[in-house]
């Protein structure tokens, strides 16, 4: 491929090319920094037959472009544990990798930098940079279609799309070059044993959990630090470090700075300390050994706000699921409910009212499904897109589908000691929700997603909080699909599996029943368990069978098969409750009150003379009948709701005070 073609395809991506000499890396004319080749004719004005390099301007002239330069060994390592993941990395034979590109529109203009460098301050070598292309000189990198001054082509890792990331770049940027720093100081390993190396780790764990550190990210941190150091046992200094962590946490004495200086050196130290955000004091103490700090407690005070300035709640599908909440499901298992929530995403992602909601517009989902396998959901989504008409320009690039079989999500998994959330896992996850635009999250089941104990309370209102900060920081909406406890005939919101603290810190519950069989026989229906209904729960209040939202599930014929051998696969559609009132005319409530006029009839439906026999009689039903009583019973509910009939309190045959109904008179 020519550099003409290679700069071309720059261009289609959006970014700004700039012609180098071959192998070499800096620019010859004048003014590349203030250029902007954004046209097929533009690049053939710069590029053509000869052998030459290519570069790429960084930052506003390229969508905010931004690289990150990994200029050592122990950066190449370290990388890929502690910055966002990015789909654009490339390098050469001999620094596979070095380079991993991002998007970051405003980065340029707040740095006002071209470049930021990190350094060793003990060799004043470079460590990695982050190339943002701020300032008046500008930033380019060379790019793949190029050849290094050593010879080696400079090629694509992945050739992918850079991940669009917030301004935790830079700091993720420093974190990086500290890790670096601590592994290239690393002990050397000692003749007969490994105590420096164990108690470098202790160091590490100690300091880093002073800088903010969680466990789960002191011992990922740890281990690629050991890795870089060509440590010979990662294991033991994870584990080192994650005694500290847990030490520190309980209010004991651990390591700290005076311990990292005494181990890595003054420069080194300080470094380490300016990069990772250092907040504590840098005075020797006794051994290296600190006390762990009390975190301080600030009151913030309230800032008045006009009413109608306020931002409105960006509700995304119904009053359920709003932006930056987490919602959940409590369903028993083979309900409907996994078939509820796709045809419920394939509603959002068609922008369609399939399910009576209509989406604010189409929108972008991503289904986590845990429990199935990526065929079986595919037969649900292309089995509800047949039922609804739904074509391929209705779901468009919208909808994202990972499932656990190839792609696990377990975002919080349990120590020796305490449940603790994976931050790798979690900020990946979000950095995918941002670079695509995910507007609902769905996870199903929300089992599937953490290794922790489902009754420790603490635990799940951890969890339930992280998802919480998912949402928060992915600007979605996430909803949690969960497991009933087995053998509760009406599930609430208190139904639901494990400790109470999950669904208590959810933002709304909706709860999943079955229809039940004398619900059946009132509804007139041949088969119950085709249906289910639905109600949120948070308030733990059970509405009435006829105030709840139906639905039924029909089967479609995939026609994957023969006839008679291909998938019959459950969709779900909205199913209305019977409607007591339908076909009723005023003049059907006449003869009603005929009837009722007539006699002394009892509001007991226990009593002989219940009022409803009268309507029975009226109307040509059979009160004894649970379908026709059934829809008695909401006739009588409605008349009473309007005023057309009345109580009142009267005497029966044996002069006892008993309630009879009346029909009010005008």
């Amino acid at each position: 491929m020519t550099a003409l073609d290679v700069a071309t395809g720059y261009v289609a991506k959006g970014w700004n090319p700039v012609p180098l000499p071959f192998k070499q890396k800096r620019p010859v004319d004048v003014g590349w920094q203030h250029r902007r080749i954004a046209t097929r004719a533009d690049v053939e004005r710069y590029f053509d037959g000869k052998q030459m390099n290519i570069g790429v301007v960084l930052g506003p002239s390229s969508h905010g472009l931004t690289d990150v330069d990994l200029d050592c060994d122990e950066a190449i390592v370290i990388a890929p544990a502690v910055l966002p993941p990015t789909k654009a990395i490339f390098g050469r034979a001999s620094a596979r990798a070095s380079h991993r590109l991002y998007y970051h529109p405003t980065l340029a203009t707040t740095v006002d930098k071209a470049t930021l460098q990190l350094k060793d301050p003990t060799t004043d070598g470079m460590l990695l940079e982050v190339r943002v292309g701020g300032g008046d000189k500008g930033a380019q990198t060379v790019f793949p279609g190029s050849v290094h001054e050593s010879g080696e082509p400079i090629t694509w890792e992945e050739s992918g799309e850079p991940a669009l990331v917030d301004d935790d770049l830079v700091h993720r940027a420093k974190v990086t070059a500290a890790l670096c720093l601590l592994a290239r100081y690393w002990p050397k390993k000692q003749p007969g044993g490994h105590g420096s190396r164990h108690d470098a780790a202790l160091t590490v764990g100690g300091f880093l959990a002073r800088c903010g550190f969680k466990l789960a990210l002191v011992k990922h941190y740890t281990e690629f630090v050991a890795r870089a150091a060509n440590d010979e046992e990662p294991h033991d200094r994870i584990r080192a470090a994650a005694d500290s962590v847990v030490a520190y946490q309980k209010g004991d004495k651990t390591r700290g700075y005076p311990a990292l200086k005494d181990l890595f050196g003054d420069k080194i130290a300080d470094r380490v300390a300016d990069w990772l955000g250092y907040q504590g004091a840098r005075d020797d103490g006794p051994s290296g050994i600190e006390a762990s700090p009390s975190e301080p407690v600030v009151a913030m005070p309230y800032a008045w706000k006009a009413a109608e300035s306020l931002a409105s709640r960006q509700w995304l599908y119904g009053r359920r699921l709003v932006r930056k909440y987490v919602t959940g499901t409590v369903a028993p298992g083979g309900i409907g409910k996994s078939s509820l929530e796709i045809a419920e995403i394939m509603a959002m992602v068609s922008g369609k009212p399939l399910l009576g909601i209509m989406p604010p517009r189409p929108l972008r989902v991503w289904l986590w499904n845990l429990e199935d396998t990526r065929e079986e959901t595919e037969r649900h989504i292309q089995a509800t897109a047949k039922f609804y008409g739904l074509t391929p320009d209705d779901i468009g690039d919208r909808l994202y589908v990972n499932c656990a079989r190839e792609t696990p999500l377990v975002i919080a998994t349990t120590t020796r000691d305490k449940a603790v959330i994976v931050r790798p896992v979690v900020d990946s996850l979000i950095a995918e929700i941002i670079k695509n635009k995910i507007d609902v999250v769905v996870i199903d089941p929300f089992v599937s997603c953490h290794q922790v104990t489902e009754n420790d309370n603490n635990a799940m209102d951890m969890i339930a909080k992280e998802w919480g900060r998912v949402a928060e920081r992915g600007n979605c909406a996430v909803e949690l699909v969960h497991h009933a406890r087995k053998g509760e005939a009406e599930i609430t919101v208190d139904s639901s599996r494990g400790g109470s603290a999950l669904a208590d810190a959810l933002r709304n519950v909706r709860v999943v029943n079955r229809m039940s069989e004398v619900d059946g026989e009132k509804a007139g229906v041949a088969n119950h368990r085709l249906y289910f209904r639905t109600y949120s729960d948070k308030a733990t209040l059970v509405p009435p069978a006829d105030n709840s939202d139906w639905f039924k599930l029909e089967s479609v014929d995939l026609c994957n098969g023969p006839p008679g051998e291909s998938d019959l696969v459950g969709v779900v559609r909205v199913w209305k409750w019977p409607d007591a009132m339908a076909g009723m005319t005023a003049a059907d409530f006449d003869k009603v009150a005929v009837v009722i006029r007539a006699g002394k009839w009892r509001e007991s439906s226990q009593a002989e003379a219940w009022v409803g026999y009268a309507v029975a009689k009226a109307l040509g039903l059979n009160a004894d009948n649970k379908k026709d009583r059934s829809r008695i019973l909401g006739m009588l509910k409605v008349w009473f709701g309007a005023g057309s009939l009345i109580k009142v309190e009267g005497l029966d045959e044996a002069r006892r005070p008993r309630m009879f109904i009346e029909v009010k008179e005008s």
